[in-house]
């Protein structure tokens, strides 16, 4: 038995021994096969004949995949873009991004990847490149670079509007003859005009359509008929609309049930408050129509979106300056200021004006850029329009001019990137390529 088990083992050395004799040769040429495809493809490269290279290359990777070998490989294909032999850019765009789906975790493909784009003014594939970068926590000096290099550029698209008017939620009411919704990818939301509209903004909108007036819901479903002598509306807030018939504002059910008031101006029902005018000036309600306080204020400022509280910060005026409240009209802080923008965006600056000069403040009414421009717009998703002479541009937290254009009137970003921009009397869209 013992002889049995030492005559195993020794066949199994044996096969062993022979199997390496006859598998190291194979490896050995296979090695061979490769470099020799590569010094063929260096070869070719050096002389500028990157077609020629490139089919060496290809025989290579079937031989060996390596990161190393798909970046030579990428220059290579890049010179022959240069070079002119190559001219398919979505061809050359795959080739990167399949590198960076084989080694989506190697910093050194991003650092290449993300360089080529930019070398070739590729915008949205560097920002591509980018976005998965950062999904897998890469960060590294190229990569980092370039992305503060792109941050702030800016595609225009040139379809122009007549009017247009932002919500907070993203979404847009256009005017070109007649009213249409947008969200904030700038698509059309359900594809109608209406004579009239108000925003979109939870889920309704109140629109006239001929002859009648009526609520319709996101899908375009018919919710409910309103009068239609409604010559205006606030949009819909707290299951609330406020509504003009005759000079005269009231709040109505999103059923078009008239529930109470009578004002000379009505707001949009956000955080639990409204604003509204009667003779003895503006004051806030709650939303059983109920005066809050017994304050009445010279003005109260009002948001594109027709409420006062977006940010549950009131921007009211008295004795002829303004200062910020809470919900509850306690005053926030001592800082007055002439005139100002409404908030747009939760905890971003507010656009100020004080001695003639506009700066920003935060919501605690500290000073954070001091007044210095002719007019300015609140800060919305981290910029800000600020008018110098007769051209407005955009400002960034830092104060820094970071967007420029010859624009005439400025709207706010929303959280897509996209911003409403105006020039020889239309408006137009700007879209930032990178957007976080």
């Amino acid at each position: 038995m013992k002889l049995k088990k030492q005559l195993i083992i020794a066949l199994v050395l044996i096969f062993t021994i022979l199997a390496v004799i006859m598998v190291v040769p194979t490896i050995l040429n296979n090695d061979n096969e490769y470099k020799d495809l590569l010094n063929k493809a260096r070869a070719y490269n050096e002389n500028n004949l990157c077609q020629k290279a490139m089919l060496m290359y290809d025989q290579a990777l079937t031989e060996k995949d390596t990161l190393e070998l798909r970046l030579e490989m990428a220059r290579n294909y890049k010179q022959a873009m240069e070079n002119g032999e190559f001219d398919s850019y979505y061809k050359y765009s795959n080739f990167l991004f399949e590198i960076l789906e084989k080694y989506r975790k190697e910093p050194k493909a991003y650092d290449v990847v993300v360089q080529y784009f930019y070398d070739f003014n590729k915008i949205e594939d560097c920002v591509l490149a980018i976005y998965q970068a950062e999904k897998f926590n890469i960060s590294t000096e190229t990569v980092n670079k370039i992305r503060d290099n792109i941050r702030y550029l800016c595609e225009t698209n040139f379809s122009t509007f007549e009017n247009v008017l932002l919500t907070f939620e993203d979404s847009y009411l256009i005017k070109n003859e007649k009213y249409s919704m947008y969200n904030s990818n700038m698509s059309s939301i359900n594809g109608k005009k209406f004579d009239y509209a108000t925003p979109m903004l939870n889920g309704y909108a109140l629109v006239k359509d001929n002859e009648y007036t009526y609520l319709i819901s996101f899908d375009s479903i018919r919710q409910a008929y309103f009068p239609n002598e409604i010559t205006e509306a606030t949009g819909v807030g707290n299951a609330q609309i406020a509504c003009k018939i005759s000079d005269v504002y009231s709040y109505y059910d999103l059923t078009g049930k008239k529930l109470f008031g009578s004002y000379q101006f009505a707001g949009r029902f956000a955080n639990g408050v409204a604003p509204v005018k009667t003779d003895k000036g503006w004051f806030l309600i709650d939303t059983e129509g109920k005066q809050i306080g017994d304050t009445y204020f010279e003005d109260i400022k009002i948001s594109q979106s027709n409420d006062c509280s977006q940010s549950g910060i009131i921007i009211a005026k008295t004795d002829g300056k303004y200062n910020l409240y809470d919900c509850k009209l306690k005053q926030i802080s001592d800082y007055c200021f002439d005139n100002s923008d409404a908030f747009i965006n939760e905890n971003e600056l507010l656009a100020v004006e004080k001695d003639g000069k506009w700066g920003f403040i935060n919501t605690s009414g500290e000073v954070v850029i001091e007044p210095q421009y002719e007019c300015a717009k609140s800060f919305s998703n981290g910029l800000a329009g600020i008018k110098e002479g007769e051209f407005w541009s955009f400002i960034n937290t830092n104060n820094e001019k970071v967007i420029v254009g010859e624009f005439n009137d400025v709207n706010y970003f929303n959280s897509k990137g996209n911003c409403f921009v105006k020039n020889d009397n239309y408006w137009f869209y700007l879209s930032r390529y990178y957007n976080r």
